[in-house]
């Protein structure tokens, strides 16, 4: 967020607040932009816009101009979208890079080498003494930065460290996505298996115990479950049966509790409204046998979904957490799991 921040900076000094040249003869001074001149004479500025033509330097300034703007857009998006949903569009980022080296190219040019394009520079028979600014500086190492924002947006999360979502951020399914609406071609695309073939029945293990401090408190908790070829049969914390069948699975979601709240690794079986049921690690399966606990039994539990319900939709962090990437995607604070909650709902 800091570099975001430091980027947006440098683009916002170096395209509207500082100069590009500055230019002076005898008591008038002149301030070069990339798309105006403001003209100084006995303390009183007037503004203009550059008359474009064919003046090779206005051309290249608007190219500049524009292009860094859409490409601060571009970044912005992307570091958005990793700090929301912990995924970005890789398609755009090949295309973010390809547009900040043509942007380095551009501004290169506009800011040293078509310096002598600058429009006014001899005003009746007067030569006016033109110098850069830093302006050009800032907008070349903006460039640099945006890059490495895009290059650090699609990088993997390092497995040592917990995955926490963004304050104010709702790391549910993708918002394109509806839990009860119709869906799109992507959204009923199965996700990717691992050779296509039933995760192998693996022996039960010691569960932990609730913590005495949860009781009561996480929503939407099961006390057990007996997994089945059908679906799950399950009981919540608060003594309420449910039945999940398979084929009303529409999504499922592994993140991890709040700090505050032991930050232990739960999924989320989101089908019909009001059948929304989370396996955490207490919760005791029967049935089907799955993987061990925490970690190995959430991931378990996901292929589980995968096998029985391809068409359930699994969000890029929860894709990741499947495949061994890194842990589950922690949401940060009690607000962060509320709202959650209320989402899957």
């Amino acid at each position: 967020m800091g570099a975001l921040a430091l980027y947006l900076g440098l683009v916002g000094l170096g395209l509207f607040w500082l100069p590009w040249y500055r230019g002076a003869l005898d008591t008038i001074s002149m301030n070069f932009y990339l798309r105006s001149l403001e003209v100084c004479t006995g303390g009183e500025c007037a503004s203009m816009s550059i008359p474009t033509s064919t003046n090779t330097f206005a051309v290249a300034s608007n190219i500049t101009l524009f292009g860094t703007i859409a490409f601060a857009l571009l970044v912005t998006l992307q570091a958005s979208l990793r700090l929301r949903d912990g995924d970005v569009n890789e398609a755009l980022t090949g295309k973010g890079y390809l547009a900040g080296f043509g942007l380095l190219l551009v501004t290169a040019l506009t800011g040293f080498v078509l310096s002598r394009d600058v429009p006014l520079q001899n005003i009746e028979g007067h030569s006016l003494h033109i110098t850069a600014t830093s302006a050009r500086l800032l907008v070349l190492a903006s460039h640099v930065l945006g890059m490495v924002i895009l290059a650090l947006a699609v990088a993997a999360p390092e497995a040592a460290a917990p995955e926490v979502a963004a304050p104010g951020a709702t790391p549910d399914l993708p918002p394109a996505y509806a839990y009860r609406g119709g869906r799109t071609a992507a959204d009923t695309a199965p996700p990717p298996r691992s050779g296509g073939t039933v995760p192998p029945p693996i022996t039960a293990a010691a569960l932990p115990t609730m913590p005495a401090q949860l009781r009561g408190v996480v929503a939407h908790s099961l006390r057990s479950a007996e997994v089945t070829r059908a679906g799950l049969d399950a009981r919540r914390e608060d003594g309420a049966s449910r039945i999940v069948l398979w084929a009303d699975v529409v999504g499922a979601i592994a993140r991890r509790l709040p700090p505050a709240y032991d930050g232990a690794v739960f999924v989320d079986l989101v089908s019909t409204p009001g059948n929304t049921v989370r396996v955490l690690p207490w919760t005791q399966l029967t049935g089907e046998p799955l993987a061990g606990t925490d970690d190995a039994r959430a991931r378990a539990l996901l292929a589980q979904v995968q096998a029985h319900a391809p068409d359930a939709k699994l969000d890029p962090a929860t894709l990741r957490y499947l495949t061994g990437d890194g842990p589950a995607l922690q949401l940060p604070d009690v607000a962060m799991l509320t709202a959650h909650d209320q989402r899957v709902a």
